[in-house]
């Protein structure tokens, strides 16, 4: 069993779930509203575009998600995730630069507490430099890899939602400390 596919298949698996729960959030209606003011925030035009572009959004995120887990589309996927990844970090950088610092990040739905912040820059490199992992899969089979593979992936989800969760925290104490 070869580590290096392993972990780039618990990666892509990762990739999947981070994809389709950030896609489907936009895809439901009732979050319509919440993403139009977020894209607007980020320097769409209040109107029909913020209201259609998070549909647009959403959906690419689900079907990139899907990619990066079937093999013969799995490069494809990557370099999509990695795109998308490497645009949302230079938003947010540009909204940092602009001293937008207390806006939502629009990552997963209006439940998500984050707001931008130089942390979120950090968590989407390493996002990013996941997608580009996802690159070194190299054919292995066998059931034993594909159960070490969603084990791995499992702790990656768990160790995205604490260090998320970390963030939050984290912004909140700042705000009791102004």
């Amino acid at each position: 069993m070869e580590l290096t596919w392993v972990l780039a298949n618990a990666a892509a698996l990762f990739l999947l779930w981070l994809f389709v729960a950030a896609g489907s959030s936009k895809l439901q209606r009732s979050n319509g509203n919440y993403y139009a003011v977020v894209f607007t925030g980020y320097g769409i035009p209040p109107g029909f575009w913020a209201q259609q572009l998070p549909k647009m959004v959403g959906l690419v995120e689900v079907i990139v998600g899907m990619m990066v887990v079937v093999p013969a589309l799995r490069q494809w996927g990557a370099i999509a995730a990695a795109a998308i990844l490497a645009s949302y970090f230079l938003l947010v950088a540009w909204q940092l630069m602009q001293g937008k610092t207390g806006m939502d990040c629009g990552c997963a739905g209006p439940d998500d507490e984050i707001k931008i912040s130089g942390h979120l820059l950090i968590r989407n490199l390493l996002l990013l430099a996941l997608a580009l992992f996802c690159l070194l899969s190299v054919g292995s089979s066998g059931v034993m890899p594909w159960v070490m593979s969603v084990l791995a992936a499992s702790i990656m989800v768990l160790l995205y939602l604490s260090c998320e969760q970390l963030m939050v925290t984290a912004q909140r104490i700042k705000l009791l400390y102004r």
